[in-house]
């Protein structure tokens, strides 16, 4: 350990000490018989000071780590972006396979596959440089030769994050400037066999604009977005679409039995909507702004892609349902205040609103690709103006880059 930081940790490691018993016995009390006002803000205080010097201890202590094990340091980057990789390479093989089965006028056909396609698949991200904080325990690819092939683990990755930021803006945008509350609801329905996927995903959609007509949803609807998510049953060879709705309502919705709609009551609407009684449950709950580096849960949870690779490459006959069922298929609705939003958005006029930053990049690596993996091939110290340049590369891109369909 550097002296530097050993002496920074000797005087943490006496911070912490110094404020832990009094910290500690106010927490205490507060459980147990509760605080005045003045020592409830004492508490807070010491709790911000708390958990500041205990992270910025373990902090130091994996970076210590990182500089006695340096050449390894970064496997944990190594093998996320190498399973991602991977499934890229599986990619190409499905599609090498479709497209040979075409040439042979083998009657199973799955359209738009050509050589150039596959090409591009097979070249995606070969080489990649990636920025990473100083525990290398979180990164983001900055650049690449990407595919951009809609079933590319590795685009679908580097979307995913865009999106979350994108989405983020919008919310942030919102609460910044009016005064609402916000759900998050996930409407399902039973499970269907691959040959019924594409007349259920018309059906969701049309049972989604239904739903958002009837009377008591469009009393309190301020906006929404809507993501359509189809996941895969290996055990019983079923599909199962669903929606993820994150939904604007008044500020009084929870407060007022006029708007407030039980869950039973969001049930029989969605069951009107669908036409379908055997549907048993949907899910509301208020938005909690749980945050992950700056991003909501619910937002993660939208931004995610409509499919994941696990289940679409379970086996070519799921992979070839997936990819001719959701073939020009909108998975992304907008409306209200976040239709609004989104303009502004897709303008550049809510970049401010983008937490771009939250994550202080420290390393920026370089790594190509081998039959085994990723093999780092150099790693460096971000400069101050490489920091400021990737944040502002981001912010600026972004509007440009977001996929309003995803």
């Amino acid at each position: 350990m550097l002296k530097k930081e050993l002496e920074e940790l000797e005087e943490l490691e006496q911070a912490k000490a110094d404020i832990e018993f009094e910290y500690q016995d106010l927490k205490s009390d507060y459980e147990n018989i509760g605080l005045i006002e003045a020592d409830l803000k004492r508490l807070i205080e010491l709790e911000k000071q708390f958990n500041y010097i205990k992270n910025r201890i373990n902090e130091i202590r994996i970076y210590d780590e990182l500089t006695h094990n340096f050449e390894n340091a970064d496997y944990k980057i190594r093998d996320k972006y190498t399973e991602l990789k991977q499934g890229n390479v599986l990619l190409s093989k499905h599609y090498d396979y479709f497209y040979k089965i075409k040439d042979e006028n083998i009657d199973k056909p799955i359209g738009n596959i050509t050589e150039n396609r596959i090409d591009r698949v097979k070249s995606c991200s070969n080489y990649f440089t990636a920025v990473a904080d100083r525990t290398l325990q979180k990164s983001k690819i900055v650049k690449a030769i990407r595919c951009r092939d809609k079933f590319c683990p590795v685009c679908q990755k580097i979307k995913s994050t865009k999106n979350a930021l994108a989405i983020e803006a919008m919310y942030n945008y919102l609460k910044d400037t009016t005064k609402l509350n916000y759900l998050f609801i996930t409407l399902t329905a039973p499970n269907i066999k691959s040959n019924k996927l594409n007349k259920e995903l018309l059906s969701y959609s049309k049972s989604f604009e239904r739903m958002i007509k009837t009377k008591k949803v469009e009393k309190i609807n301020k906006g929404y977005i809507a993501k359509l998510e189809i996941t895969y049953n290996f055990e019983e060879d079923t599909y199962h679409p669903h929606y993820h709705i994150l939904m604007a309502v008044p500020s009084y919705y929870f407060k007022n039995p006029d708007y407030y709609l039980k869950q039973s009551e969001w049930l029989e609407i969605w069951q009107k909507a669908k036409r379908d009684k055997n549907i048993t449950q949907v899910d509301v709950r208020k938005v909690q702004n749980k945050n992950i580096d700056g991003i909501s849960s619910e937002v993660l949870e939208l931004a995610k892609y409509m499919a994941k690779s696990a289940d679409y490459f379970n086996s070519l006959d799921v992979f070839e349902t997936y990819y001719n069922e959701t073939h020009k298929k909108r998975f992304m609705r907008y409306g209200g205040l976040f239709k609004e939003s989104l303009k502004e958005f897709k303008k550049g006029n809510l970049n401010k609103y983008i937490n771009a930053n939250v994550i202080d990049w420290y390393f920026i690596i370089k790594y190509s690709y081998h039959s085994e993996g990723y093999e780092k091939n150099s790693i460096r110290n971000l400069t101050e103006d490489e920091k400021n340049q990737i944040i502002n590369a981001e912010i600026n891109n972004l509007s440009k880059e977001f996929d309003v369909e995803y």
